[in-house]
């Protein structure tokens, strides 16, 4: 027979298992996105460019929950994090059509999300 406590248990397991299986979330994304923006590097490029950095980030942030898979958000986020092992047995898993997929997906949100950059 199960109690209150099991229950209630089962309910919170059940939820952290679908939340984990939904991939990074569109506040994770945009942190990293955040981050890997304050290096030098991407500094120079975006200001040459010419995009607004933050306002960049919380639209792909935004673009990518509905243009890419959970596991390609993942491999975005890792190539950002620059945890480029992670990322490519991540990218080993994807077929020749998902990571087409993938850099199609990466390609619409930059230029929806940096229309005007140069």
């Amino acid at each position: 027979m199960f109690t209150m406590f099991h229950k209630t248990t089962a309910l919170i397991v059940a939820t952290l298992l679908t939340a984990c299986g939904s991939g990074p979330s569109e506040s994770e994304y945009l942190a990293v996105c955040l981050k890997e923006g304050q290096t030098r590097v991407n500094q120079a490029i975006t200001k040459q460019m010419g995009v607004d950095r933050d306002a960049y980030c919380k639209c792909a942030a935004k673009e990518v929950q509905t243009t890419v898979s959970p596991e390609g958000r993942r491999w975005m986020m890792f190539n950002m994090e620059n945890k480029k092992q992670e990322a490519r047995a991540l990218k080993a898993k994807f077929s020749d059509k998902e990571q087409q997929g993938l850099m199609a997906a990466a390609l619409q949100v930059f230029g929806k999300c940096a229309p005007g950059a140069r």
